[in-house]
């Protein structure tokens, strides 16, 4: 996500920064309690499980699985551990592993008739960092089959497909009508805009007690460690916070891009000359 010529990386940081930047539309609760519930749904449905389960599920029939340049980009995406010849022999597990996800959702947030993640007044952060994943399994492109109906249904898991089903709906409710859809541009009209902008923020500090023991200007790369770990990224250190690395790096034009990413599940590391 850009704004501005600041460049946020994983959707855990965008989320975070759509709430503080537009704090007007912001979806999360200011109740502490359960600020802790969206931040735990958030590493859940991403590092826990759910969302690796879910791929590791995708039906013997989708089109992508034997598409080579998905297949190379599933690669580097996993850092060359995606081998798609032995999907089949590992979904029974993948699907094994989501009706374990369901049965938790059935049986404790959803138990008591609750309508959503917290509570009745409409879906929150919480629902979107925790539905995302079991929408996408149930309804989404080419997905059918992807899990037996003997294993989750609305006969199985009533509550939590209810729950999936009160969603879609308010998303779908949310979206734009067709006669207001977003100007769509190409690629290169987005990078000259991005390039043509000024900062969205401020730029921060380095936070000198951290353990890294890094200082503000140093040459580090940041690169992910769960997923894309071949990619890394290389500027200088403007920014490091419990929560977040910011590195300036220079585009191709020369004209200075900040680049923004989370600190969990992301490496940050000096440069050796």
């Amino acid at each position: 996500m850009a704004i501005g010529r600041d460049v946020y990386c994983d959707s855990r940081l965008i989320f975070r920064k759509l709430e503080e930047l537009f704090a007007e539309g912001a979806l999360g609760s200011k109740i502490p309690e359960f600020r802790g519930i969206e931040y735990l749904l958030d590493n859940w449905t991403g590092d826990g499980g759910p969302f690796w389960r879910a791929a590791g599920a995708l039906p013997s029939t989708h089109p992508m699985i034997r598409e080579k340049e998905w297949i190379e980009d599933r690669k580097e995406m996993t850092g060359g551990r995606f081998d798609p010849d032995t999907m089949g022999q590992t979904r029974p597990e993948s699907q094994a592993h989501i009706r374990i996800y369901l049965d938790m959702l059935e049986t404790t947030w959803l138990a008591d008739e609750q309508e959503w993640m917290l509570g009745k007044d409409g879906p929150s952060l919480a629902d979107i960092h925790a539905v995302f994943v079991f929408e996408w399994v149930f309804h989404g492109p080419r997905m059918e089959g992807a899990v037996p109906a003997s294993a989750a249904s609305e006969v199985t898991h009533p509550k939590t497909f209810a729950w999936i089903h009160r969603f879609r709906t308010a998303w779908l409710a949310a979206r734009l009508p067709d006669d207001q859809s977003l100007e769509q541009i190409s690629s290169e009209d987005a990078i000259n805009t991005i390039l043509s902008c000024d900062w969205a923020e401020d730029g921060g500090k380095v936070d000198e007690t951290d353990a890294l023991g890094l200082k503000e200007g140093q040459e580090v790369e940041v690169w992910p460690l769960d997923s894309g770990m071949n990619h890394h990224d290389r500027g200088s250190l403007g920014k490091l916070s419990t929560n977040e690395v910011m590195i300036l790096a220079q585009s191709s034009s020369s004209k200075e891009l900040r680049l923004h990413f989370p600190r969990h599940n992301f490496r940050v590391y000096a440069v050796r000359r």
